[in-house]
């Protein structure tokens, strides 16, 4: 039960972090205007805030980093790379196949064009949505594998393969495609779903708390 105490203070840190300083960097770069690329100071430091939030309620908590793992795991490990591998790859074909198949979308094929990449819909409902899914993703990746590799890949792969390759072969803006369209959602929803039926995390999860 302590454990638990501990954790839940510890999430409640990191997200008042979290929203504190992403709120901060946000509001400059709505304040300043322009195009994004005049601000990357600011891009990166939002980027990487998520990862200071965490640092900073890891030190409140003193909550140790044992949990933090580079190994790569054995065979856990390469099942969960297989599986963020897999991920864009999936998503990407039957997302974007359909989109392309119905004409919900335009296919152009791959064009190093930023009028050929998929409209984005960062800060929609839809978006935050999909966002708390691919944490379930990594958060399975992570414990299912004991180490944090699969999801340093998986973030990788998801921006090469997404952004690469679907979106450049897409032209125009369309709700359904790109990293927060419709279709994509729908996707990952059943890509989760599978994952969530098929390797259960409670076991994991048991054995994380263990170890704090």
């Amino acid at each position: 039960m302590e454990s638990r105490v501990k954790a839940r203070r510890g999430l409640a840190i990191f997200f008042a972090v979290l929203v504190a300083g992403s709120a901060y960097f946000e509001h400059k770069v709505l304040v300043l205007g322009g195009l994004i690329e005049r601000h990357l100071g600011l891009i990166y430091a939002l980027m990487w805030w998520v990862t200071v939030s965490s640092v900073v309620a890891r030190l409140i908590v003193r909550e140790s980093p044992r949990d933090i793992s580079f190994r790569w795991g054995g065979w856990a490990g390469t099942r969960a790379v297989l599986v963020a591998t897999a991920l864009p790859l999936v998503v990407g074909f039957i997302a974007y196949g359909m989109a392309w198949s119905i004409g919900l979308a335009h296919f152009v094929g791959p064009q190093l064009s930023r009028d050929s990449v998929g409209v984005h819909f960062g800060g929609t409902p839809v978006a935050q949505f999909c966002k708390f899914l691919m944490g379930y993703i990594f958060a399975w990746l992570r414990l299912s594998s004991g180490s944090i590799w699969p999801c340093i890949w998986a973030h990788g792969v998801w921006n090469a393969v997404i952004q690469g390759p679907f979106d450049m072969s897409t032209r125009g803006d369309s709700v359904w495609v790109g990293e927060s369209g419709t279709l994509t959602v729908i996707v990952v929803i059943a890509f989760a779903l599978v994952l969530y039926r098929v390797w259960p995390l409670k076991a994991k999860i048991a054995d994380a708390e263990r170890t704090r």
